[in-house]
């Protein structure tokens, strides 16, 4: 265990301080400044793949709500649900993906955030396919 000390300091003191180094700050490649000796996450090639992918399934994500929103008249036509009724397709459908954000980010903290991704974007094909085939209710 390492022994520390303990100081209490003024507010005077915080503004004094010359035990602070400066920073010290390379440009890389891109032109963007960054720290010496810091790690900044994913080398290039591999950080514009991941940007590229988290791009890709927010653009599937707002193209699921959209879908859902233009469909719903005629959906709730077709039913013969209220308006305030047939809303609640679209606030069920982002209560679902609020309520999942915490637990399945904590289960990407515990078996990987790849293994989380891949699996959730199957699991979005299948429903997607379902979808095809919808269920005929008699009246």
């Amino acid at each position: 265990m390492v022994d520390r000390k303990v100081t209490r300091r003024s507010s005077n003191d915080v503004d004094n301080r010359t035990d602070i180094e400066p920073m010290t700050f390379n440009s890389d490649s891109t032109g963007l400044a960054s720290e010496v000796g810091s790690f900044d996450g994913l080398p290039s090639p591999q950080r514009y793949w991941a940007m590229l992918t988290i791009a890709l399934a927010v653009g599937m994500t707002v193209i699921d709500g959209v879908v859902a929103n233009v469909a719903l008249p005629t959906i709730a036509r077709d039913v013969g649900a209220s308006p305030a009724a047939s809303i609640w397709v679209v606030n069920a459908y982002q209560l679902a993906l609020v309520i999942s954000l915490l637990p399945l980010s904590s289960l990407g903290d515990i078996v990987g955030y790849r293994k989380i991704y891949q699996g959730g974007s199957r699991f979005l094909r299948l429903l997607r396919s379902a979808v095809r085939y919808p269920i005929r209710f008699s009246r």
